[in-house]
């Protein structure tokens, strides 16, 4: 797993009256349930809501809550990592899927927090009052102490989790992401991600989309990208060089992939974030 230092963005209880609208949000939700009146729809598996109820969703992923009566919760925006806290301010939520979602994908690939999952949480509400009075006191040190406190509760989740046997789903969506994670670099094609978790690909793609809300062939993009990201920064690399240790099977290729996700050129894009020293 890849170093994890969370980076809260918004943190605060929420009373929510349901419709029937997706939302699609470009940083990772957590949402801590505080009743028992409706429900949470993740990319159409829907969860019975409950005093307790801790749901992480990835971003990207297409989410809706269901009921007659008022929702309450407390809803935390978040990344993973630092790698894009200069957006200090709480990202708005879009009501229907959209590409752009690839576009703002920031580099998190561990395979724990790649799928939504929910768990019931003893302390889990207690923790989330924590990051409420945290954000809001604006306290010296306060953006470290959210992050150590959401650290501390997203491994208290995927223990609870990890606790339960995993479905066969699970399992193999599991498996699929775990061979993109570790062969993005080969010239590897769907049929080798389909073959890796057992599935046909159509029956795969059609699973990615439903619990991650893009393609296999899209999530081997971003991860493609993501080490572009790190290599342009990071290394003295050529462009081309850099194409090659990604897993892209032409400059022109990834030339394209990269412009579609940050505007600029990969040359445009080191140089903008590249300190010369």
């Amino acid at each position: 797993m890849r170093k994890i230092d969370p980076f809260v963005r918004f943190a605060a209880q929420v009373s929510y009256t349901p419709h029937e609208e997706y939302a699609v949000a470009p940083d990772k939700r957590l949402f801590i349930f505080l009743n028992d009146k409706g429900y949470i729809d993740v990319s159409g598996n829907t969860i019975k809501t409950e005093n307790g109820l801790a749901v992480y969703i990835p971003l990207g992923v297409p989410y809706r809550f269901i009921g007659d009566g008022v929702l309450t919760f407390i809803a935390v925006n978040f990344d993973l990592t630092h790698y894009r806290c200069e957006h200090t301010a709480p990202f708005v939520r879009k009501l229907t899927r959209s590409s752009e979602y690839e576009k703002v994908f920031d580099p998190e690939y561990t395979e724990e927090f790649s799928l939504p999952f929910s768990v019931g949480l003893s302390g889990a509400t207690e923790q989330g009052r924590l990051l409420i009075d945290e954000y809001f006191s604006k306290r010296p040190y306060f953006s470290e102490k959210l992050s150590a406190i959401l650290k501390e509760l997203l491994f208290e989740m995927l223990r609870e989790k990890e606790s339960r046997p995993f479905s066969e789903v699970d399992k193999r969506l599991k498996a699929a992401v775990s061979f993109i994670e570790q062969n993005y670099s080969e010239d590897i094609k769907s049929a080798d991600i389909a073959a890796a978790a057992g599935y046909h690909p159509y029956h795969l793609s059609k699973l990615f989309i439903k619990h991650l809300g893009v393609s296999p062939h899209a999530y081997l993009n971003r991860v493609r990208i993501f080490c572009a990201e790190r290599l342009l920064i990071s290394t003295d690399l050529s462009v081309t060089a850099v194409s090659a240790e990604s897993g892209f099977n032409s400059t022109v290729s990834f030339t394209q992939n990269f412009k579609e996700k940050h505007g600029i050129t990969p040359s445009a894009y080191r140089a903008r974030y590249t300190k010369t020293i």
